[in-house]
Order: C-alpha cells, then sequence, then structure tokens
C-alpha cells in the first residue's frame, strides 16, 4: 500500500521540531523516495526562513504606529471582521475548487464588458448571482486582473471597480447574503474592499488624490470586516503610501510602504515586495535622498525581470531617471527613459508610457534639447489625454509651449498656447491673467523666456490646485 502523501502542515511540523521522532523519521523516509514532496518541503522551508527573518522588523513595524493620532492607517486590523465559521472538510474543498474552476468564464465574461459602454457593464454585473460562490470568484478574478493590469486603461479600471462597487453594495442589502454558504470561503466585505481598491489604485494614476485617500480608506476597512487578508492589508497601505508620497507626505509614505513591503517578504510574495520596493524608493526621492533611491531600485530590477513584471520593471526604470535627473546626471537620465520605452509599448502599456514619456520631455528639457522636448511633450499629451489625466495633460501642453518658444518656433508657441487656453478658460482652471500674460510674452520678435517660464510655472500650479480639489 502507497503512504500517503504528507499535507503542508505536517511538512510544517516536521520543520519546527514538534514531530515525535518515530512520526519524524517516517516522513524523512518518505520525502527521501518522493521528489514532489521533498520539493515542497524545500519550498516550505525557504518560506519559513523568509519569514524568521523578516517577522522582528514587521511586528516593529506594526507595533511602533508613525502616524498620528486618528489616522485610519494607524494600526493595522486585527482580527476584527465579524465571526463567520471557516470551509472545512474534503466536501466544502471540493465545492471550493469547482466554483474556482468554474469562475474562468465569469471573470473572462466580466472583463469583456469593463470594455464595453457603461450600461453592458452593469448590465453584466446585474447578472451576477452574488449569493454563489462561482459567481464571486469570477468578479474577484476579473478584479485583481484590473490590478495587476492597471497601466492598459486607469480609466476603464476606474469605471469598474466603482460599477463593482455598487453591484456589490447592492448583494449586502440583501439579508440572505451574510448567511450564505459562499460568505465562508470568500466573504462578501473582501469583494467590497477589492473593488474599491481597483477604484484607488485608479484615481492614483489620473492624480484624483482626495477621492483615492476616501476610497482607500473604505477599502480597509472592508477588509478588516472580512477575511483580514493581510495581503490585502498591506496592499491598501502601498497604495496609501503612494498618494501621500504624491501629497508630499513622503515621511508617512515610508512607513507604511515599508509595513506593506515587509508583509510581503513575510508571505513569500518576492515579486510584491519588490513592487513595494519601487513606491519606497520613489518616496525616499521625494525626501531629496536620491543616492539611496538608486541604490533600491537598481537592486530590485532584477526581481522584477525574474518574475516578468514588466510593468513594475518600466515603472521602476522610470523612477531611476527621475532620481538621476533630480542629481542632473541628465544624460544617465535620458538613457534610462529610452531604454524604458523600448520595453513598453504604446498599445499595451499606455498609462506607463505616457508617464515615461513625459519623464523624458522634462529630461531633453533640462539638457536644452528644446525641440525634442517639444515633441516628447506633446506625445505625452496625448496619451494623458486618452487616460483622462486632464491635469497631465494640461501640464505637458504648458511645456510643449515653453518648449516651442525656446526653440526659436514662438509662431507654433502661440497657436499652442491659443488652443490650451480655450480649454483651461472652460475648466476654470487657472486665472485668465496668467493666461493673457503668457501670451504678451511670447509675443513680438524675442520671446520673453524667463518670464515664460515663470508664468508656465504658475499656471501649472493653479491647473493642479484647482482640478484635483474639484474631484
Amino acid at each position: 500500500m502507497t503512504a500517503p502523501h504528507p499535507d503542508d502542515f505536517s511538512l510544517l511540523v516536521l520543520l519546527e521540531g514538534e514531530m515525535s521522532e518515530l512520526e519524524a523519521a517516517r516522513l524523512r523516509r518518505h520525502l527521501a523516495g518522493c521528489p514532489a514532496c521533498a520539493a515542497a518541503y524545500r519550498e516550505i522551508e525557504k518560506l519559513d526562513q523568509t519569514l524568521k527573518s523578516t517577522l522582528p522588523g514587521l511586528e516593529a513595524a506594526l507595533a511602533e504606529p508613525e502616524l498620528p493620532e486618528g489616522d485610519t492607517f494607524r494600526c493595522r486590523p486585527d482580527c476584527v471582521r465579524l465571526d463567520r465559521p471557516r470551509p472545512g472538510g474534503e466536501e466544502a474543498m471540493r465545492e471550493i475548487f469547482a466554483a474556482s474552476r468554474e469562475a474562468a468564464e465569469v471573470k473572462s465574461r466580466l472583463l469583456n464588458a469593463a470594455a464595453a459602454p457603461e450600461e453592458d457593464l452593469r448590465e453584466a454585473l446585474a447578472d451576477l448571482d452574488l449569493l454563489a460562490l462561482r459567481d464571486r470568484y469570477g468578479l474577484g478574478y476579473a478584479l485583481d486582473d484590473a490590478l495587476y493590469n492597471m497601466v492598459e486603461g486607469p480609466a476603464r479600471w476606474a469605471r469598474f471597480g466603482r460599477a463593482s462597487t455598487d453591484r456589490v453594495l447592492e448583494a449586502r442589502s440583501d439579508g440572505r447574503a451574510f448567511d450564505a454558504p459562499a460568505e465562508r470561503a470568500y466573504p462578501l466585505d473582501d469583494l467590497l474592499g477589492l473593488s474599491l481598491l481597483v477604484d484607488g489604485n485608479a484615481c492614483l494614476w489620473s492624480g484624483e488624490f482626495p477621492r483615492a485617500g476616501r476610497v482607500l480608506r473604505r477599502s480597509y476597512a472592508a477588509f478588516a470586516r472580512g477575511s483580514t487578508s493581510e495581503r490585502r492589508l498591506a496592499s491598501v497601505e502601498l497604495f496609501e503610501g503612494q498618494r501621500r508620497a504624491f501629497l508630499d507626505r513622503a515621511t508617512e509614505a515610508l512607513h507604511l510602504i515599508e509595513r506593506a513591503r515587509l508583509s510581503f517578504k513575510a508571505l513569500g510574495l518576492e515579486d510584491e515586495a519588490a513592487k513595494a520596493g519601487n513606491a519606497h524608493a520613489v518616496a525616499l526621492s521625494y525626501l531629496s535622498r536620491d543616492e539611496e533611491a538608486i541604490d533600491e531600485l537598481r537592486e530590485i530590477l532584477p526581481v522584477l525581470a525574474r518574475y516578468e513584471r514588466w510593468n513594475a520593471y518600466v515603472a521602476a526604470l522610470n523612477g531611476l531617471g527621475t532620481c538621476l535627473l533630480n542629481l542632473g546626471r541628465i544624460d544617465e537620465a535620458r538613457r534610462e527613459y529610452a531604454r524604458a520605452l523600448r520595453l513598453v509599448g504604446r498599445d499595451a502599456r499606455p498609462a506607463v508610457h505616457a508617464f515615461v514619456r513625459a519623464n523624458l520631455a522634462r529630461t531633453l528639457f533640462e539638457g536644452k534639447r528644446y525641440s525634442e522636448a517639444a515633441r516628447a511633450s506633446d506625445e505625452a499629451a496625448r496619451h494623458y489625454s486618452a487616460q483622462g489625466s486632464k491635469v497631465d495633460e494640461l501640464t505637458m501642453r504648458l511645456l510643449r509651449v515653453e518648449a516651442l518658444a525656446r526653440s526659436g518656433e514662438s509662431v507654433r508657441a502661440l497657436e499652442a498656447l491659443s488652443r490650451l487656453s480655450e480649454e483651461v478658460a472652460a475648466l476654470g482652471a487657472a486665472d485668465p491673467e496668467i493666461l493673457a500674460s503668457l501670451e504678451a510674452a511670447l509675443g513680438g520678435d524675442l520671446p520673453d523666456v524667463d518670464l515664460v517660464e515663470t508664468l508656465r510655472s504658475r499656471a501649472q500650479e493653479q491647473i493642479s490646485e484647482r482640478l484635483r480639489q474639484a474631484v
């Protein structure tokens, strides 16, 4: 009779030395003759080593809050969910595996609907039976796919996240939802947290930082009521850390991002930890610690390449270029952006392409290659427009105006400013006096480029402040 294969728990007990000598000897003999179980044991051993090396730092990050009193993210939720029985038994596990397999069709249908008009998307979501485990898994898988491929279309995924949130909230209002068998395997609050997480991440891409903050706080609370998944909570902390870095709250950002990164390491999610390292480096750069950020980015690039996380790889290359630019190492920065653009396609990763192109434009501008900067900023603006990132689009169009002026093409600069001014006026995004002064500075035979630079900076600040506060 063939000996049964040990489960992961038995392998962990063996690893921890908590098994009787007789049982341990029997299990070691099995491992010696079973390559599959031996490989599983090595993986558990590797994960255990990672956990033990990471745990002290993670416990310190969780035990020593560095955020102010009243901050939603000051302390990570700890088992505050409703007391729900968890799935157990072979029959329950068979049902879970079956539902998981069948969910692939649901996921595919929802992702197709996400690219369709709004009414088609909402119709597809309305057809879901969220009392059934298959449809919960299907929606969850589709939302995970949206997070993974966020760079392919933040505006589309924002719509998907918001429509999914509405659908899940509707399901939660059904008195049967929390008594359904599906609730034990996939809590509805986890689906709500995931829907909000997709929406919040999309907001970061489009610069809607106030909305992102509100949505991420709701996501954090939903996961706390659901499974209290450490991975999910860490993901929310990572995105919130990025948001705070963008809002010049980099010290808080570093704390949240480090907490998330240590959690991913403890869970053996090396690629997710590397992505968090990228965000950590960005926060360091916001604190003018660019040399440290460069070292960190160069350390994580091979990890991202090994896992073929190319979107994150290109984002890290872009961050590396930004740090080099901050340090005045312009030629090195230009080479990094050029390398990033070779890896990112306009169609496959348009959002990444947009911000890499934008930083290349800034690098060319700093290097006084104004004609090239004008072309690069025009292309970046068009990509931002397609993503619905209005602030970034207008910022690039303003940069193009100055680049054209500095390259001696004042007529084209005035034409570009005229088109830009009409849109800015319609949005109420900047004072008309600033735009009129900018037009005057561009006029005449010899434009006052120093005044153009000052006025562009003022207009850019107003556009950013007004449009982002309006969200």
